[in-house]
């Protein structure tokens, strides 16, 4: 009872920060202006919303997580936990279904998920990161360190370096046998009204579409 209690107390508390959080960021960018700061200002600025908007992204990803494993999308009569995220975010429901498996992917990884929340690297760094850490764990720290200081690019390919490296013939059967059952296709109609297609499965099996 006092640890429920102790728990319903902060719960209210982060509830009210937040509160007050709404109210600073909604005054704030009410009257924000870009043009208004000069260029060595402008280039800070867009620095601090940038990590401010990691922070915002892990908090939403992980908060759909946690209503996702309690099964939520259900009680509200959605099909799939990706439909429901996009009715509440607005985003396509490929989008959403990809930040719900961007979270359980990052939450395997205590290293990956502290820097993710904190805001030290994007959902994308981080779910490369995890990738790489599920073959590797002891290289998370390292990958998660060298992610600030490379673009995307780099990490990829640092990521890839890491996989490789823990990969024998039998991983590689593994590891593509994992893939084929995590296969997926997604698709739908964007705003333009374009038909758009988001698909994981084996190279062997994109070669033959390709």
């Amino acid at each position: 009872d006092l640890a429920r209690d102790s728990a319903d107390r902060d719960s209210e508390d982060s509830s009210r920060n937040f509160a007050v959080l709404e109210r600073l960021a909604g005054e704030f960018f009410a009257s924000y202006d870009p043009d208004l700061y000069l260029v060595d200002d402008a280039s800070d600025m867009l620095g601090r919303i940038a990590k401010l908007g990691r922070q915002f992204d892990a908090a939403e990803v992980c908060t759909a997580r946690r209503l996702e494993k309690a099964h939520v999308h259900i009680a509200e009569g959605f099909k799939d936990a990706g439909n429901w995220l996009s009715a509440i975010t607005g985003e396509s429901v490929g989008q959403a279904a990809g930040k719900l498996q961007s979270a359980r992917s990052i939450e395997a990884h205590p290293h990956v998920s502290e820097a993710f929340k904190s805001g030290k690297i994007s959902e994308t760094q981080a779910k490369e990161i995890a990738s790489a850490a599920d073959r590797c764990p002891d290289q998370a720290r390292d990958l998660v360190d060298e992610a600030p200081w490379l673009d995307f690019g780099q990490l990829k390919k640092r990521c890839n370096e890491v996989r490789a490296a823990s990969e024998s013939q039998d991983d590689e059967i593994a590891r593509h046998e994992r893939i084929r059952k995590s296969r997926f296709c997604r698709t739908w109609t964007d705003s333009d009204g374009a038909g758009r297609l988001e698909a994981k499965m084996t190279p062997d099996a994109l070669a033959v579409i390709l």
